[in-house]
Formats: structure tokens, sequence, C-alpha cells
């Protein structure tokens, strides 16, 4: 205000209403004061002889009004929606970004259930538990989904705390809330693309596992190739001289399949096959060594077995195949087996070449002793 104002309220009459504005004090400082006049006496023509001028300084309060007003300012600006409820979560402060996200103005939304207005769903828990939080810890957070004037559902990350008064009362709430709608569909996005990546890992691993066990084992019949089979046999047969363990190997020959092979098909020989590898595999132990060897010749490395526990094992085999019999085409086939059986030597350099060739002179025994039976090479059975 000027000084040509501060008369100019006198000469319109403008009396007594008080008026507002800065003053310097004697150490130079700036302080606002709010004024008031009293005239003591008037002219005849109504100017006054003298007015009195009573004032009081209201800095701390104007700094507080503009405090007051900065953060309102910023509670108006903010992206976040800030809402103010009382007691019973009725409305009574609904910033620009509740207006802007939600669709209601003001107007409409002060004085009105925040719960109610908004239909709010509690994404974990519920009304009753959140409102039990807020009683017990004074603030609580989480995620719930509210809707906008027109029924669209934002996600929305929730933290209300209670306003209380000078006494504790607590005489409302008030809460921050955050639109994460564009967060969480992100988030689910993602998800899924994790959820495809997985897939994927999944089926790679699957085709890699596959892949793994067609190079390792025979596509018929389902027992180990040959190559995967001297890999570990030649292993095992390290083993067995470093440490002077007995090792055995068997090497079992269908019989006659050239002649089960014209007599009812090449189909059925390679069910025969089969049905002879898994009557096999079920009589061995899990640290035997069951592959195809040729045609219709297997071979197995029995570790930690003498040629006599190795017999055993050989007859058990070769009898229940005997036994069995398989259907196919409703035709009721069987076959027999010969078996030929080595051990390692003491002190002997074993190889699995030199095994199996001692293991093939004993099955070439059991051949032409009649078939359909095991022998154990010695090397008077190898003359």
């Amino acid at each position: 205000a000027t000084v040509s104002d501060y008369w100019q309220r006198f000469l319109g009459k403008k009396r007594n209403e008080g008026m507002e504005y800065r003053i310097q004090n004697k150490n130079g400082q700036w302080e606002w004061v709010e004024s008031r006049e009293i005239i003591i006496n008037s002219n005849p023509d109504g100017t006054p002889k003298g007015i009195m001028v009573i004032l009081r300084v209201i800095t701390d309060r104007k700094q507080a009004e503009e405090r007051i007003a900065f953060h309102a300012r910023i509670l108006e600006n903010v992206n976040d929606v800030i809402i103010g409820t009382d007691q019973e979560f009725i409305v009574t402060y609904w910033n620009a970004a509740a207006e802007r996200i939600f669709g209601w103005q003001q107007k409409e939304a002060i004085g009105k259930s925040v719960t109610e207005l908004l239909r709010t769903v509690f994404v974990k828990g519920g009304y009753e538990d959140s409102v039990g939080e807020i009683n017990k810890k004074g603030v609580w957070r989480g995620e719930v989904i509210q809707h906008t004037k027109d029924g669209r559902p934002v996600n929305i990350d929730a933290n209300i705390m209670t306003v209380s008064d000078q006494l504790g009362k607590t005489i409302g709430f008030v809460s921050t809330n955050r639109d994460i709608t564009e967060r969480k569909r992100a988030e689910e996005k993602l998800a899924q693309m994790y959820q495809v990546i997985e897939e994927k890992n999944r089926e790679l691993e699957q085709a890699l596992d596959r892949e793994h066990h067609l190079a390792r084992t025979d596509g018929l019949t389902g027992a180990k190739n040959y190559r995967h089979f001297f890999e570990i046999a030649t292993y095992e047969i390290a083993m067995a001289n470093r440490y002077l363990h007995p090792l055995s190997i068997i090497l079992l020959d269908i019989d006659k399949f050239k002649k089960f092979n014209d007599t009812f098909g090449h189909q059925a020989g390679d069910e025969m096959l089969k049905h002879v590898v898994q009557i096999a595999e079920k009589r061995l132990r899990e640290t035997d060594i069951l592959s195809r060897y040729g045609g219709e010749e297997f071979v197995v490395v029995l570790p930690n077995t003498t040629a006599i526990a190795a017999f055993a094992v050989a007859e058990d085999i070769r009898k229940y195949i005997a036994s069995s019999f398989l259907s196919h085409n409703e035709k009721s086939m069987n076959v027999t087996i010969s078996i030929g059986i080595a051990e390692t030597l003491p002190n002997d350099n074993n190889h699995l070449e030199k095994l199996i060739q001692f293991a093939d002179k004993a099955l070439y025994v059991a051949k032409e002793a009649g078939r359909n039976q095991s022998v154990i090479y010695s090397p008077e059975v190898g003359k």
C-alpha cells in the first residue's frame, strides 16, 4: 500500500476496516503489520484533526498463511491423488489429481464415502483388515483397485495415515494414492514374457535331454548304444584294474533270430528285440550297463562281479526269456538266448575288446553245445 492509498481510505470513509502492509523496523527487517485507525477529532468539514494508528505485527501469521498456501499449492499440483476424510471415511478433501484420475469433481466428491464413491476393492485383505491396521498402527499401505466415474478400474498403491487432534484423538484420515495401472500392466506383460521364456527354456531342456538320450541310446531297443557303452565300460574296467576289483562281461545272442525274422517278419523281430531288452534290464542292477552290440547281440558290463556271480545273473535272464511269450498280430512268440561270460583277470592288462573277445568265444561254445545256455570263458573253453 502507498501513502496515497492510506489517505484514500479515510477520504472514502473506509475507517476501521484494517489494513495489512509491510514496514521496516529499526534493524532494517521487513515486518508485516495490521493497522487500525481511530479519528481523534474532526474539522467542521469532516476531515480529521488527528488520527491514532494502532499497529499489530502479524509477520508470524502471514508466514504461516504463506506456508499453508504453499502446501496447498503442492497438494493441488502433485501427480499423486490426495484424499482427506473424516473418521467415517467421508471425503473432506479432494485434490486436482483425484479429479484428473477418477473424473469426480471436488464438489461432487466431498461429502461422499470414499470407498463407495470409488467402489474400492482391496487386492489383499479387505476393508475391515485395513481399518484394523490403521487403528492399530496409525498407518496402512496396500494395493487396491478403485473405479473412475465412468467405471474404469485403476490400480492404486494406497498409503493411509490417521489425523489426530492435540489430545491424540483420531479425527480423520489422509490417503496418498498413486496410480500404478501402467506399472501393473507392464509387470503382467513382463510376467507373461518370463513365462514364455521359462516355457521355451523347458522345451529347450527337454529337447536337449532327448538329443542327449538319443545320442546315448539305441533308437530301436532303448538300450545304450555301443559308443556310450564303450565310454562307460572302459572307465569301469580301468577302475577294476586299478583297485583289483572283479568285473564281468556278458555277451548274449538271440538264438536263430534270422529264422524268427523270416517266419514272423521284421516288425515282429523288432518287437522281440525290445522284449528281450526289457526283460534283461529288469533282471540287472542299476550299476550294470546293457548295450546293443550288433543286430541281435547284446553286451552287459557287471562291475564288482565275479564270473560265477555273473553266471547266476545270466541264467536268470536266459530262463526268464525262454519262459516268456510276446503277442504279435494275435500270435504268441518266444525265443531263447545263448550267453558267453568273461571276467577280468588279476594283475592282467584287461581291456574291453579283450574281454568281449573272451565272452564271444564262450558264446560260440554255448551255441555249438545246443544253444539256450550260459558258458563262462576259460582258457580251456577258448581252445
